[in-house]
């Protein structure tokens, strides 16, 4: 039968899943700030001049080859 941890090694064990649990929420708060500044980047890029001018352009061709074939 193994012996029980001494004090120091509990602390150690204690020290490591602390650590672990530290990266985890870490990780997942990165996770999620990245995922805010990639949704509110795609929102602001799509709200933009910019993308509503490529929008209107790729909808103009679609029009032309449309109405093009038939």
């Amino acid at each position: 039968m193994s012996e029980p941890f001494s004090e120091e090694e509990a602390g150690r064990i204690l020290e490591r899943l602390d650590g672990v649990r530290f990266y985890r929420t870490a990780k997942g708060n990165f996770r999620y700030f990245v995922s805010l500044y990639v949704d509110r980047t795609w929102n602001d890029y799509l709200e933009s001049e910019e993308f509503q001018a490529e929008l209107r352009e790729a909808a103009q061709i679609a029009a032309e080859e449309f109405l093009g074939r038939e």
